[in-house]
């Protein structure tokens, strides 16, 4: 009895873990999307992610001037970040840029962009 009580609270520790591994690996992703582009999650900021898709022709081709980009809607609202012409390069590079999104709803979030 005691035997099978302590093997049941090890598999639920394990598929805990399992699970909490899971969200953390997925906390601040990146996948490729279509024709370049790099979708990122961010980090969980107030229960909740949000997504932000690079385009790949902006990473090829960089902009002149800072571009501002939406996030996905999640929880009421949204956010947006901002990537400077040497942000795009550094991207492009293979570098990892990390920004911080628009403050809303109380709220940043933080992407980390690598291709």
């Amino acid at each position: 009895m005691l035997r099978r009580l302590a093997l049941r609270f090890a598999l639920i520790g394990i598929a805990v873990l399992f699970l909490a591994g899971g969200v953390l690996a997925s906390a601040c992703s990146e996948e490729s999307a279509s024709a370049g582009d790099i979708t990122v999650t961010s980090f969980i900021d107030a229960g909740h992610t949000h997504r932000v898709t690079i385009k790949g022709a902006d990473i090829e081709s960089p902009p002149a001037a800072d571009k501002i980009i939406d996030t996905t809607y999640s929880g009421g609202h949204r956010h947006t970040i901002s990537l400077t012409p040497e942000d795009f390069e550094s991207i492009k590079n293979g570098s990892k840029v990390t920004v911080t999104s628009s403050s809303d709803a109380g709220h940043t979030h933080t992407f980390a962009i690598k291709m």
